[in-house]
């Protein structure tokens, strides 16, 4: 069994596993099957089971009918435009961030796999939502509860059986608690970001007295999120299934 490389098995337990694919050719034939619905032979499986909490019926955990109407929603959004604006505007001003944060702790012990986390969320914070989460220098509720959600995802995939099955297991249950609690705040402000954005977009298409024209090359300079496109798009979904994607 390989354990390192392109393609490997990371164990997630005594009888679990996850199969890690970063080969591109693999990972686009992998991909490609999963829109296929008469033969989808790379189910989610586990990850789809223990994210569920988390993620509802979003983008990221969803299969067959609903993650390919999903998929051609989304997809659209990342164009060129929006990936040179995103490696100018957040990938390198973040990485920038992260460099000085490492330098200024020079000498002294420092938790890489955190530091990562931590700019992940910074870039995912922008790109998605054009909220700065500013996870690399300070701290907050949000990022806290970001933090317990996914800790409780990882812990999930080695447990031996899923308790957190058991109907209202958060009442007996202090880990489940604090995750629910976890998830509700993270649920809370990302319906509090598409409110908002959904209300710039309304306001200014009464200000022009029409709608946004949303092109293969869309980006809106001031907001060049994933969330703007979509709402932009006019992506008819309900704010809970763009909540959970």
């Amino acid at each position: 069994m390989l354990t390192t490389g392109s393609i490997y098995l990371l164990p997630t337990g005594p009888i679990s596993s996850f199969l890690i694919v970063s080969e591109p050719a693999a990972a686009k034939h992998i991909l490609r099957s999963s829109d296929n619905p008469r033969r989808n032979v790379y189910g989610k499986g586990l990850v789809a089971e223990i994210s569920k909490f988390l993620f509802g019926d979003g983008f990221a955990v969803a299969e067959g009918q609903l993650w390919t109407a999903r998929r051609k929603a989304v997809a659209p959004s990342f164009h060129k435009a929006y990936l040179e604006l995103m490696v100018e505007r957040v990938f390198v001003p973040s990485a920038q961030m992260l460099n000085k944060k490492l330098k200024d702790q020079a000498g002294k012990p420092i938790d890489i796999e955190s530091c990562f986390s931590q700019l992940t969320l910074d870039i995912i914070g922008k790109a998605v939502f054009n909220y700065d989460f500013d996870s690399l220098t300070e701290e907050s509720p949000v990022i806290q509860a970001v933090y317990t959600a996914l800790k409780e995802t990882e812990q999930r995939a080695t447990d031996l059986l899923p308790y957190w099955k058991i109907p209202l297991i958060t009442l007996v249950d202090e880990r489940q608690r604090k995750a629910a609690e976890a998830v509700e705040v993270i649920r809370e402000t990302t319906e509090k970001l598409i409110d908002k954005c959904k209300k710039i977009v309304e306001e200014e298409e009464r200000r022009d007295g029409q709608a946004v024209e949303v092109g293969e090359d869309y980006v809106d300079e001031g907001d060049p999120s994933i969330l703007r496109f979509l709402i932009a798009a006019r992506d008819e979904v309900s704010s809970m299934q763009l909540r959970d994607d």
